[in-house]
């Protein structure tokens, strides 16, 4: 094998006559004891039984002893056969049948491993394609993920973030962007030296079969894995990834903090920092976001953002790209090319998508934010426009039923809970790239927007059907007014409304929207109540009348869509200024293009607050002009009703739990069951929703106190 490594002459010394005879009377051997090469302080007596090829350099050896992983081996090298490697300071190697083109860093222990080598064609995981790579005619790893037939591809490295995975995938048909892509991962490979294996300082690989072109970080520990091959595994003492027994993985960048254990199976992959693959998983051609977790189940040609959770046994089959806030639950079954004549079909899911135990769905679909899918077969492809919403296949009625703003209905408590847990769970050190993890942030508010004018424009409809009349005459805007009268209660009210025919579902069937006046009721106040909090934690111990300045700025961003970047929501505006910037050359690297998310990150909290005002405004229906005192008082106290209104549906919600007959009745005594449950003035999530309910609160006594208005 030609060799992969070369070292300067001046590294390191020579071996002496002496240290040779030593060495060979304890059972080495050396091809050319000159290209052995050794710093000070050299202690032949722990090397022992070695056969040395090529160029091979030996740090500095210490005595006693080298702890990992719960092993405890005595440091230097022991029954090795080496090629063309450097070992660092103080390792610790035993039983490697076979080392070649590797760096050992400093303290780092190697145990019983079959092969460890760089061969010539390494990519160890990444998309670049370096000079020496292309002259040999390799091709570049490119990732298919959220469509399986190869057109929606990006290009893994180290380092690399959620967001630019999206872009990758979404934008890459735009002029020029793939290959400014192509070029700013070259430039990240450009930063290796040399092109050979790593295993980092204090790293543990042991047990493990085999181990070709895979660069450790530090502190690493890979136990009993079978085969690793072209892997960068990040790692370090604050956040080291774990690699356990069984372990298969090929084509793959496995982020800080990961765990991979217990057999599982992937390839041409990126896992994002402190995620999980556990319990047999198997994941291809995917992207799985920071802070996920995916066991027992296959994935494949998935995109999918942070905070995504899939326990147990399900098929999800499907190219999907799934933002984050996710969670698969068992029984599955998502994922057929049947209804199209080519392998293209994709799924759409935004935050919080949530399908219920043995849910069955197909080609093609595109889910809001927050849908929840009861059991069952849904045999339509679905656009779900209405967010934080129920869906259930009525077989019996053959009729698709939806129940809008269903969480802030009938599950206040989870949804809450989940927008804290999402926050508590991210533990990551190297925190790469802002997340968003509150439920309500400007891409579900406009969502819901969209979904309080459908509604509207639906209820509009219902109206004219039961007068009589077609609506044919009727513009969009008039009967978005008349179904607003509808559902404000101006009118008689309406509890259903049946959706046009294709409006939802790729169907013939009724499609009916159950709770409507509630749900539109619901969809208000919590917009409303974003709102609020947002402009009082943005302006702080400023006037509100300060508002009024931001007229321009209002008027121009009003109807500006928000995006979901790999988990970082950004104005439409900033990611099209990205995009133009990047075809046309702005950027030179993709630490370059982390440098303007960084940027756009700091604008988050402004936007933001523009956002929330004029949601307000759309709400309300009026102009920035309008926003007087006496408007100001009006929202203050409304905001602080719908909080008060919030936090008895959260406490009503899990208060069900303690009082439902069918969970009691396991239970024999009140005792027991406070034992097993707890009660709940010991729930610590409400404790805090109360408490910081009662500040907001606060917040807005004191403000309507300094408009000397009335409330």
């Amino acid at each position: 094998m030609q060799s992969v490594m070369s070292w300067p002459s001046e590294a390191g010394r020579q071996l002496s006559n002496a240290e040779v005879e030593t060495l060979q009377s304890l059972g080495n051997r050396a091809a050319d004891w000159s290209a052995v090469r050794v710093v000070d302080p050299f202690l032949p007596r722990q090397v022992r039984s070695c056969r040395f090829w090529g160029n091979v350099h030996i740090g500095a050896m210490a005595e006693g002893t080298a702890a990992a992983g719960g092993l405890s081996l005595e440091r230097g090298l022991y029954d090795c056969e080496i090629r063309d490697c450097t070992i660092g300071q103080g390792a610790c190697l035993h039983r490697v049948a076979f080392l070649s083109g590797v760096l050992v860093a400093d303290g780092a222990v190697l145990f019983n491993i079959g092969e460890f080598l760089t061969t010539p064609e390494a990519c160890f995981g990444s998309g670049a394609l370096t000079a020496e790579r292309r002259e040999q005619g390799a091709e570049r790893l490119a990732i298919a993920a959220g469509n399986e037939n190869g057109m929606r591809v990006f290009l893994p490295y180290a380092g690399i973030r959620p967001a630019d995975t999206w872009l990758a995938c979404k934008y890459g048909h735009r002029s020029g962007l793939l290959e400014q892509m192509q070029r700013w991962t070259d430039a990240t490979e450009q930063r290796q030296p040399e092109r050979y294996s790593m295993i980092g300082e204090n790293a543990l690989l042991s047990h493990c079969r085999i181990v070709r072109n895979v660069r450790v970080g530090p502190g690493a520990l890979i136990q009993g894995a079978d085969r690793l091959e072209d892997v960068t595994i990040l790692s370090d003492e604050q956040e080291p990834a774990i690699i356990g027994e069984g372990v298969s993985l090929r084509q793959g960048i496995i982020g800080y903090g990961a765990h991979v254990t217990e057999g599982v199976r992937a390839g041409r992959f990126v896992l994002g920092t402190r995620s999980c693959l556990e319990k047999g998983a198997r994941l291809y051609d995917s992207y799985l976001g920071d802070n996920s977790t995916v066991a027992c189940c296959e994935v494949l040609n998935s995109l999918i953002f942070p905070g995504h959770q899939q326990h147990h046994n399900n098929s999800f089959l499907i190219a999907a790209t799934v933002q984050g806030q996710s969670n698969i639950a068992a029984g599955v079954t998502a994922g057929s090319n049947h209804n199209s004549r080519s392998a293209d079909g994709e799924l759409l899911a935004r935050r919080g998508f949530w399908p219920a135990l043995c849910v069955n769905l197909k080609y093609d679909c595109r889910f809001a934010s927050f849908t929840l899918l009861a059991k069952g077969n849904y045999p339509y492809e679905i656009d779900l426009p209405l967010p934080f919403a129920l869906l259930n296949h009525n077989e019996r009625e053959n009729v698709l039923e939806i129940i809008p703003a269903y969480w802030f209905l009938y599950n206040a408590y989870a949804l809450a809970r989940n927008s804290w847990k999402f926050a508590a769970r991210d533990k990551r050190v190297h925190c790469d790239q802002i997340i968003e993890h509150n439920a309500l942030a400007p891409d579900t508010v406009n969502e819901i927007l969209q979904g309080i004018r459908l509604l509207e424009i639906w209820a509009g409809r219902a109206a004219c059907r039961t007068e009589g009349r077609d609506g044919s005459g009727q513009s969009e805007r008039q009967m978005q007014i008349r179904g607003r009268e509808l559902l404000s209660g101006v009118v008689a009210g309406v509890s259903e409304l049946n959706v046009p025919v294709g409006g939802v579902e790729r169907s013939k069937r009724e499609v009916r929207i159950l709770k409507a006046q509630q749900a539109w009721q619901a969809y208000r106040g919590a917009a409303h109540l974003y709102a609020i909090e947002v402009i009082l934690e943005k302006i702080q111990d400023e006037p509100l009348s300060q508002l009024s300045s931001w007229g321009d700025v209002l008027d121009e961003l009003r109807s500006e869509d928000w995006v979901n970047l790999g988990g970082q929501i950004v104005r439409r505006g900033h990611l099209e200024e990205l995009l133009r910037g990047a075809e046309q050359g702005e950027f030179d690297s993709w630490d370059d293009v982390h440098k303007r998310y960084d940027l756009i990150a700091t604008k988050y909290s402004r936007d933001k607050a523009i956002h929330a005002v004029n949601v307000l405004l759309s709400l309300d229906q009026i102009e920035p002009t309008q926003m007087d005192e006496q408007r100001w008082a009006k929202w203050l106290d409304a905001a602080r009703q719908i909080a008060e209104r919030r936090l008895k549906q959260v406490v009503a919600a899990r208060q069900k739990d303690f009082d439902d007959p069918f969970r009691r009745m396991l239970y024999e005594t009140p005792a027991e069951q406070q034992a097993v449950m707890g009660s709940l003035e010991q729930d610590r999530f409400i404790a805090s929703q109360t408490e910081q309910t009662a500040a907001f609160c606060a917040t807005i006594e004191d403000r309507l106190a300094g408009l000397n208005t009335p409330s």
